[in-house]
């Protein structure tokens, strides 16, 4: 408990000091009074007059907004689309504006005259790129007039005033002015897909069609050593490369490491289809990681953010037929992320052959000795994995065969044999412990691969659900196969000759999407190749199911 005699005289002394100040008549008060009354007058009025001065701001801002964002939607790239653009952005807008005391009405205007140079407000104009950073100025070399470079609309709406109320009483101006730009656009992109690209396999040397199709014709079956180019080269056909996630196009580092989990998980990540823009500082090993993950191969990086690994994760499940030649660890269960096949002996396992001639070094395509002939020992791989006894039976073709592929080729190609396998009842993509005959029918050796996943801790991975056969399947249900990869096209020789280096970062409009098949893990370190066969071009149907518009303002 307090002193209650102490507290009594605490009272009585402050009510003293109280009634003192109440006698005083020498005039003390009145000067500090007579100090702090204009400062206080004058923050009052700058609060009520700068009050009304941001609410102007704000309505203008967002009839500028509104306008910005209705235009953006008609940036097609289609003949007209500035004018829609134009018309739009104008009809968009119904905004009122509270406080402007300037005679200009509470209608805020959108006003569609082309903007002039040097700028003037109120105006419309269209751009086909931004600048690298946001403070950066937009300069002439980022405007256009063409429909079909249009990728956003700068919409500046013309300076509204108030009246100060209080302000000038205090010495300050009779009136403040505001204004309000907006800056948003149209971006085409393409979702669900890894972020790679493929420099055009068959684009020969000379090449200035930046929208040349792959000759998918010539290329079925033949197999592609697909080189990562490091070191700064310029890209060639038959590179490979990253791609810079959409909204991240003018990072340093664009993506980031979530580039590699995009490359990995099942539902890839989204990239610009008008502006494709490639990722620079990419790591051999980021790559390896994200495309082994596919082949139930998990290298230690196999990690998602928050250190989990991703052998756990459905969202990077590995594909159905992971044969490949190896042999899991004897425990797969626990452990890190790292969960890695050994080879076997290659009498008793065997994964897809490579061609022959890129074994022996000596593949002769024209204008591209990195891809295959197509010529690849699919009579070892079938006595290996799938029984043959070639005494018996010469060409080693399965006695169901055509029943499960609609009477598809022989020799077959990788990818059909792949399918073939799936075809199968599940259980017996490549049946463990069967007999390996050599080329006289004498009995060697047994299997000793399932194809099967073994280190993936996640639900175990279907069998994807589509038919190959006897059709060339090219729309979405090839995305449910884990591998099969759709890949961007850049034509990297007509780059260089239209002036854009492919020796850094740059950017292209792919002009289609294919399908490759990864034929084997990226397993060796040393290595930056990637084997894959091209299966064709993503049809307009799956393209247009992927595609998206998406519709943001950029700046203010």
């Amino acid at each position: 408990m307090g002193n209650s005699k102490r507290d009594g005289r605490r009272n009585e002394t402050a009510l003293n000091v109280l009634k003192s100040l109440a006698r005083d008549t020498s005039g003390a008060v009145a000067i500090y009074i007579a100090i702090v009354a204009p400062v206080m007058l004058g923050v009052g009025a700058l609060s009520v007059d700068l009050g009304r001065l941001m609410t102007l701001n704000t309505e203008l801002q967002g009839a500028a907004d509104a306008a910005a964002l209705a235009g953006a939607r008609e940036l097609d790239r289609f003949p007209g689309a500035i004018a829609k653009a134009s018309a739009a952005a104008v009809a968009a807008v119904a905004n009122v504006q509270t406080f402007a005391t300037d005679g200009g009405g509470k209608q805020v205007l959108i006003d569609a005259t082309p903007c002039a140079d040097p700028l003037v407000a109120p105006c419309i104009r269209f751009l086909k790129s931004l600048p690298d950073a946001d403070d950066d100025p937009i300069e002439a070399k980022h405007l256009t007039t063409v429909d079909t470079e249009a990728r956003f609309i700068d919409v500046h709406v013309g300076s509204r005033a108030i009246t100060n109320i209080l302000v000038r009483i205090v010495g300050g101006p009779a009136t403040a002015s505001t204004s309000a730009t907006a800056v948003a656009g149209n971006d085409q992109v393409i979702c669900k897909i890894p972020p790679m690209f493929m420099c055009n396999p068959s684009e020969g040397a000379g090449n200035t069609n930046l929208q040349l199709a792959v000759d998918i014709d010539a290329l079925e079956g033949r197999q592609m050593e697909l080189f990562h180019q490091g070191g700064g080269g310029s890209l060639s056909p038959g590179n490979f490369g990253l791609l810079c996630p959409t909204g991240t196009e003018g990072a340093t580092n664009c993506g980031g490491s979530a580039v590699k989990d995009a490359l990995a998980s099942t539902t890839g990540t989204c990239i610009n289809l008008e502006l494709t823009t490639t990722k620079t500082g990419v790591t051999l090993q980021m790559v390896r990681t994200g495309i082994n993950a596919r082949f139930d191969y998990w290298l230690s990086q196999a990690k998602d953010g928050s250190n989990n690994r991703w052998r756990d994760q459905d969202a990077f499940m590995p594909a159905a037929n992971v044969t490949q030649g190896g042999e899991a660890p004897a425990s797969t269960t626990g452990g890190g992320a790292k969960c890695e096949y050994t080879a076997t002996d290659p009498t008793e396992g065997m994964g897809l052959p490579r061609d022959q001639c890129h074994i022996d070094d000596n593949c002769s395509y024209p204008g591209n000795d990195r891809i295959g002939d197509a010529n690849w020992d699919h009579l070892d791989y079938f006595k290996i994995n799938h029984g043959c006894n070639q005494s018996t039976n010469p060409t080693c073709k399965p006695a169901d065969w055509d029943a499960l592929t609609g009477n598809a080729s022989w020799p077959p190609t990788r990818y059909q044999t792949y399918r073939y396998e799936l075809e199968q009842t599940p259980d017996i993509i490549v049946d463990p412990a069967q007999t390996i005959y050599d080329a006289g029918g004498t009995a060697v050796a047994t299997t000793v691969e399932d194809g099967h996943a073994q280190c993936f801790q996640g639900t175990p991975p279907p069998i994807p659900g589509y038919n190959y056969f006897p059709g060339k399947v090219r729309d979405l249900k090839l995305l449910g196969d884990r591998r099969i990869l759709p890949l961007a096209i850049a034509n990297c020789n007509a780059l260089e000759a239209n002036g854009v280096s492919t020796s850094g970062k740059f950017t292209f409009k792919p002009p289609e999407f294919v399908y490759v098949f990864l034929t084997e893990p990226m397993k060796d370190p040393s290595d930056s190749e990637m084997y894959a066969e091209i299966l064709g071009a993503l049809d307009e149907g799956a393209v247009d199911s992927l595609s998206r518009d998406i519709i943001q303002l950029y700046r203010r």
